[in-house]
């Protein structure tokens, strides 16, 4: 996928925070007569010491994932990872007390939020929060930040800043140049098919319900090493339409055997303009998500489990399908039919008399 991958971020500046500056990232709030105090602040990467113990040992602000690490996930899986978090010690604390955080992730498509607690158990001791960030293959420089709001006895303590950034991979890679990679088992397809052969004036006529459709297609929209799109709406007002596009995306952004859940959710996300997916169908392609959107609005998203041609760099990359309908007419579960429908014909095909298998 060679369209630009930049996303709008929420950054956060120090004077937001209003607290002293302990180290960048780190904001420390001195509340006034609750009697905590705060020293010896550090955020940022983590790493293992000779005595085996975690310890924040890169102080920073701006951290890149990369991946160097492993972390098990919730569903018990192992992921590549950074590993990051915050310590300080603590002084004139009630004992059996607790500090209160809320933590904000923002990576430019949604915001997450939690709470969470930390046991004070004495007036004077040490935080360690340890977290980590699964890595992702990106095409283009993304970001992600996250704040850790925390408070004690109702009064603002503490505040840590993280910038995530996600950076194009510089990995070498093995297939031969424009060719399928011998590491992928999946069929492979040498360029795109033109849109507008499947989405047909025939098949927009029954999408739309308007004998008299209209061909919004550009001759511009047909890049067979890129995407293909065909879009169709209805003659009078905007209020109906229909649209298929083809892509190339990179293989390593949808390989569901290798991405932590929420990193795939994060790719997904942005390949559908940035909207969640409502649904995951896993007996459609390799995997298929799909979308309702504002305005009346049923996307589907085919991961089809074949393999394109690599990038620029000599990436691999995946065949995507996509499918949407605009119709206030129709409800949103005889909308996804007629996706459904055309995405299992189209899918069929290419497996049978598309595709040349890959070696």
């Amino acid at each position: 996928m060679h369209a630009p991958a930049i996303l709008l971020l929420c950054f956060f500046a120090s004077s937001a925070y209003a607290g002293e500056t302990i180290q960048p990232g780190f904001y420390s709030h001195e509340p006034a007569n609750v009697g905590i105090r705060i020293s010896g602040a550090r955020s940022g990467e983590l790493c293992t010491d000779a005595s085996g113990s975690d310890n924040v040992c890169s102080i920073a602000t701006k951290i890149t994932v990369v991946g160097h690490e492993t972390c098990v996930g919730t569903d018990g899986k192992p992921y590549p990872c950074t590993r990051y978090g915050y310590q300080y010690a603590y002084s004139g604390a009630t004992p059996d007390t607790e500090i209160q955080c809320h933590a904000t992730l923002n990576d430019g498509f949604r915001k997450r939020e939690k709470d969470y607690a930390i046991e004070v158990g004495s007036d004077a001791g040490s935080i360690f929060h340890p977290s980590w960030m699964s890595y992702g293959p990106v095409d283009r420089r993304m970001m992600v930040t996250e704040v850790h709001d925390c408070s004690y006895s109702g009064a603002r303590l503490a505040t840590i800043e993280y910038i995530f950034t996600y950076e194009p991979s510089t990995s070498p890679v093995t297939q031969v140049r424009g060719g399928p990679d011998p590491n992928i088992d999946e069929p492979f397809i040498d360029e795109l098919p033109p849109a507008c052969n499947y989405l047909t004036h025939d098949l927009a006529v029954d999408w739309v319900r308007d004998d008299d459709v209209q061909n919004n297609t550009s001759a511009d929209m047909h890049f067979p090493s890129l995407q293909s799109a065909c879009n169709y709406s209805a003659s009078h007002g905007a209020d109906r339409n229909a649209s298929i596009l083809f892509k190339f995306p990179l293989y390593e952004m949808l390989d569901v055997e290798k991405l932590a859940p929420m990193q795939l959710l994060f790719h997904v996300t942005f390949l559908g303009g940035g909207n969640e997916p409502k649904d995951t169908l896993h007996d459609l392609g390799k995997i298929s998500f799909v979308y309702d959107m504002e305005h009346d609005v049923t996307a589907l998203l085919v991961v089809t489990g074949m393999q394109g041609p690599p990038d620029g760099a000599g990436r691999p990359t995946e065949f995507v399908a996509s499918y949407s309908l605009r119709d206030p007419g129709r409800s949103y579960q005889d909308r996804l039919v007629l996706l459904l429908q055309e995405a299992r014909e189209n899918l069929d095909f290419w497996r049978t008399e598309y595709v040349l298998t890959a070696p």
